[in-house]
């Protein structure tokens, strides 16, 4: 029964139906405790939805049952660098090549750190594209690709012997243009700034060109929050009024995020400190919720950021969930939420600013 049940789950990763190996381990906990193969199985299908806290939590379990999966420990690297945490990714990478010297996963992690040189690259460059370049990717080959695969280099053959050359062009690693943004796009010599108006930064016309270059990037991509982050640098900038105005169209294109798709988060510190930068960008936080109300359109709250651990608190911000949920002071939170600046004069809370949360989930704190 046990072995059956591990078998199917193996297929059910090659194959990528992520959702159904999840709920059909999960209820099996007791029985497979102490199997390490389960809990990677079930730590690789929460990455691979994104739910990296679910991917932790089963991949630190498997760690203490079979120290030396580094399969394992290389999608632990993975949610480490995911959550910033840069110290424990690059600690969990080093113990991998201590028993695997050549293992290419913990390298790629490695050099991928020593690229970085700045918190906000941090925060621009760790998406869900290049976390997927850091873990072995449940990839099996079927029977019917080699053929087809050997089709192919047979007819390509044929071709090139009977035409005498043929050119092959393939799109490999091309990004498709994504409906919407179009609307950034402007016509060369096209002025970009003006002096009028209030703003906060001070940019050129390359500067903002550069910007808008991101957002194209971002925006295809589908890092809408990052997108939002870089929208706002322009309404804050010397750009000119139809500038800023094809960025705000271009916002009503993004996707508000769920647990499986926010492609980055950012810390309570960047968004206390810069505010405006971060207005109606979404967070991913942790934290205890404490000051728990109960109302008629849903539950509102305060998070301590960050103090589920009991060791350190980043801050508190006052959070508000419009819709049923189930919140206590006595569990871990873990929410997506909208940063919603305050009015001081209004809501004199003593924050700056409140998350409207679209998405909560509680968790044990043992």
């Amino acid at each position: 029964m046990k072995s059956s049940t591990l078998r199917s789950a193996r297929s059910q990763l090659r194959r990528r139906k992520y959702g159904k190996l999840i709920s059909q381990l999960e209820p099996q906990v007791f029985m497979f405790r102490d199997s390490a193969e389960y809990y990677h199985l079930l730590s690789a299908a929460c990455f691979f939805t994104g739910d990296y806290g679910g991917c932790a939590s089963y991949a630190k379990r498997a760690l203490d049952l079979d120290p030396d999966n580094n399969a394992t420990r290389n999608y632990l690297a993975a949610v480490y660098l995911r959550r910033r945490e840069s110290d424990k990714a690059i600690q969990q990478w080093l113990a991998v090549l201590d028993r695997e010297v050549n293992n290419r996963y913990a390298k790629r992690g490695l050099q991928f750190i020593r690229t970085l040189t700045t918190i906000d690259e941090l925060n621009e460059r760790v998406t869900p594209r290049q976390l997927q370049r850091l873990v072995p990717q449940p990839v099996r080959l079927p029977w019917r690709v080699p053929l087809a695969v050997a089709a192919v280099v047979v007819t390509a053959a044929v071709i090139w012997q009977f035409a005498g050359s043929v050119e092959l062009s393939l799109p490999f690693g091309s990004v498709q243009p994504r409906d919407g943004v179009e609307v950034i796009a402007f016509p060369q010599g096209q002025p970009l700034t003006s002096l009028e108006g209030d703003f906060q930064y001070v940019l050129s016309e390359r500067e903002i060109q550069d910007i808008l270059d991101r957002i194209r990037t971002y925006f295809n991509t589908n890092q809408d929050n990052l997108v939002r982050r870089e929208v706002n640098r322009i309404l804050l900038s010397t750009a000119t009024s139809p500038v800023k105005e094809r960025v705000r169209i271009l916002q009503s294109s993004l996707v508000s995020p769920d647990f499986t798709n926010l492609d980055t988060s950012f810390s309570y510190q960047d968004v206390h400190q810069n505010l405006a930068l971060y207005r109606n960008t979404y967070v991913r936080w942790k934290g205890r919720p404490t000051n728990i109300v109960q109302t008629e359109d849903g539950v509102q709250f305060t998070l301590l950021v960050g103090y589920h651990t009991g060791q350190v608190l980043e801050g508190s911000v006052p959070v508000e969930v419009p819709f049923a949920a189930r919140v206590r002071s006595d569990m871990g939170i873990e929410l997506i939420g909208r940063v919603v600046p305050i009015d001081a004069e209004e809501h004199p809370s003593g924050s700056p600013f409140y998350l409207k949360a679209t998405t909560v989930r509680m968790f044990s704190l043992e």
